[in-house]
């Protein structure tokens, strides 16, 4: 488990094999990047509410769970609607090997 909700968080890389993974974040600066690798693990991703969300996928079972989610997706890269317009953003890049990702708010 890692509650960064309040650490001043610019970029963050978690890579694990097989583990249960619960990230926090915050909207401390304006600008976050997340970097997940690992086959088998599964990510928990708990986001604040006022963010705006960019994921970075190749993987075509996580871009059908990115669309599904409501992200907006061109190409690769999927987006919350408003992204460009909110002051905290969060940049998600996903190894093709995550498989597992649940995103959720606080």
């Amino acid at each position: 488990r890692l509650d960064c909700r309040d650490l001043k968080l610019e970029e963050l890389a978690v890579s694990s094999e097989g583990g249960r993974i619960r990230i926090m974040l915050g909207t401390t600066v304006p600008q976050s990047k997340v970097t997940l690798q690992g086959a088998e693990a599964d990510f928990r991703l708990t986001l604040p509410p006022e963010c705006g969300l960019r994921v970075q996928s190749g993987n075509e079972e996580m871009a059908r769970f990115l669309n599904r989610l409501g992200l907006i997706g061109s190409g690769t890269i999927f987006t919350t609607a408003g992204y460009d317009t909110v002051k905290a953003k969060i940049e998600l890049e996903l190894a093709p090997n995550v498989t597992q990702l649940a995103i959720d708010y606080f």
